[in-house]
């Protein structure tokens, strides 16, 4: 709490959830190679990918922002024109482009380190739907958060106490990124359908 005085919020919440690829027992480590089925699917992305100059890439997330709101993050856009073709396919919907203290940026991106090296030449348009779980965009929520992840860290590395604790946290974990809560999981399938309905609609526009 002291640190989080320090330094704000946003600063302590960038720390913790860029990823890191230093030390394999902390949180967010990001390995050593990509997960196992990029070599069993990158064969047939890339036969898909092969006849198209420009490309939407949509990544599912939950856990960031306010309960049962999907947040729109795209990768951070320099280019003006990339910038307002997004804004064309979710038009009438906020983006959080960066430019706001309580923004944060990852490493090891999907489409930085993996799409683009399948199809270089294309035009990549990409954006992150993320369903927040425990108004984690609020210090109390990301707070509690992080000690869920911690929790469930340390007992992965190092072991439980007993069987109830493993039992225990293993479920606050799953409630982080998998609420059981039944409007919770109904509001995904609803904003989710509509903003893939508004993309497949607009994109054909830009």
């Amino acid at each position: 709490m002291s640190k989080t005085l320090k330094e704000s919020m946003s600063v302590l919440r960038q720390a913790i959830v860029q990823g890191q690829y230093e030390i394999p027992e902390g949180i967010f480590f990001g390995g050593t190679d990509f997960e196992p089925q990029i070599d069993s699917t990158q064969k047939i992305i890339s036969e898909i990918f092969s006849p198209y100059e420009s490309i939407l890439a949509i990544d599912l997330h939950t856990g960031y922002g306010s309960r049962r709101v999907l947040n729109l993050f795209p990768n951070a856009i320099d280019d003006p024109e990339l910038k307002a073709k997004t804004e064309t396919i979710f038009t009438g919907h906020q983006i959080e482009w960066g430019n706001t203290e309580d923004f944060y940026e990852i490493s090891g991106g999907f489409v930085s380190t993996f799409l683009q090296k399948l199809n270089p030449a294309a035009e990549y348009l990409y954006m992150v739907f993320e369903w927040g779980t425990y108004d984690s965009q609020k210090t109390f929520g990301s707070i509690k958060s992080l000690q869920k992840m911690i929790n469930e860290n340390q007992g992965y590395h190092y072991g439980y106490k007993n069987a109830r604790q493993e039992q225990k946290i293993k479920q606050h974990n799953l409630e982080l990124y998998y609420p059981d809560s039944e409007a919770w999981r109904s509001e995904v399938l609803r904003s989710g359908r509509e903003m893939f309905e508004l993309a497949l609609k607009m994109y054909p526009e830009i």
